[in-house]
């Protein structure tokens, strides 16, 4: 077994190096094998060619694209992918479908959150033919998807069953960021958990979403950024994390505290950021970047600043084998 093979040959996780540094083990795409092949989430438009290249090289041919949420880094390289197979069914939120048809809009609001360094690293994303978009009633047999809304307000976390009475789900960012600097099984105890706030966070949402994936069936959770695991614990850490957080931002609003500082005080304070001190300086660097937009959302969130759309994560939607 390759390390880009996980379980066992029906689930692969394949990296999806980007160029900036600390960035080689970040992006990533799900891959479920067999009758169909399923893909969840494909990465940056940037990185869509070594996507192809590497389904290509495994004789994929893939039905298939399960979109968590069309944040770029999830979402960017659809268009490629469907343009490579036109066959190829992408599945978002309903909501997020337009988006995909004219990525003008996803693009803005990426270079807008993140930089022009990163946007730019991202790469410029290539329309999806409306025809070959669905909501998530077009699911693969057996798989159901369910409303997570929170790190984006159409963010769905997808759930199917594997051999041997694994069942898997596809988190997306719904409990944050798990490992680094790369995936793996829980031989050890996950070493890192980041919440995955946005700006104009809306902490309740999040909390509810958190909520539904504790209470949904699932033995396997693999998350988006960069890892599996089969604790049933983490959405309790994650919950947990997400209120310790939200009272460090409630200080830092108080106090005075700027983001750095804010960040400071939370690697000293929280333990699932424990081993910081082990990460290569360059992914401490990246890590330290998404740590401040998380902090900052929360904290626009506290100063009445928010106004994310009430969403709540309520029925699920299911596509039986025999669909």
């Amino acid at each position: 077994m390759t390390d880009t093979e996980l379980l066992r040959l029906e689930l692969r996780l394949l990296p999806l190096p980007l160029g900036p540094a600390g960035f080689e083990t970040f992006l990533s795409c799900w891959v479920v094998t067999g009758e169909p092949t399923t893909l969840v989430d494909c990465g940056a438009p940037s990185t869509a060619g070594a996507l192809i290249a590497q389904l290509e090289g495994l004789g994929l041919t893939p039905e298939y694209l399960l979109l968590t949420h069309i944040h770029m880094d999830h979402a960017g390289g659809a268009g490629e992918l469907a343009r490579r197979w036109p066959r190829l069914k992408v599945v978002a939120h309903e909501k997020a479908l337009a988006h995909l048809a004219a990525p003008e809009k996803l693009t803005e609001d990426t270079r807008a959150a993140l930089g022009s360094e990163l946007a730019n690293a991202y790469g410029p994303m290539t329309p999806v033919r409306p025809g070959q978009l669905f909501g998530p009633e077009m699911l693969p047999p057996g798989w159901e998807a369910l409303p997570t809304p929170g790190h984006a307000f159409h963010h769905l976390s997808f759930f199917c069953d594997l051999p041997e009475g694994e069942r898997a789900c596809f988190g997306g960012e719904a409990l944050g960021t798990l490992g680094h600097p790369s995936w793996f099984i829980d031989s050890a105890p996950l070493p890192w958990l980041r919440p995955a706030t946005p700006p104009k966070q809306k902490p309740s949402v999040t909390a509810a979403s958190i909520g539904s994936v504790k209470n949904a069936r699932w033995s396997l959770y693999c998350a988006a950024h960069f890892a599996a695991s089969r604790d049933r614990r983490l959405p309790d850490r994650a919950l947990a994390q997400l209120r310790l957080w939200g009272a460090f931002a409630d200080q830092a609003v108080r106090e005075g505290w700027d983001d750095d500082e804010t960040v400071d005080r939370l690697l000293a304070a929280d333990g699932e950021l424990g081993t910081w001190g082990d990460l290569k300086p360059d992914v401490q660097g990246r890590e330290r970047f998404f740590m401040r937009n998380s902090i900052r959302g929360l904290k626009e969130f506290i100063k009445g600043q928010g106004n994310n759309p009430t969403v709540r994560p309520v029925g699920s939607w299911r596509r039986g084998n025999d669909a």
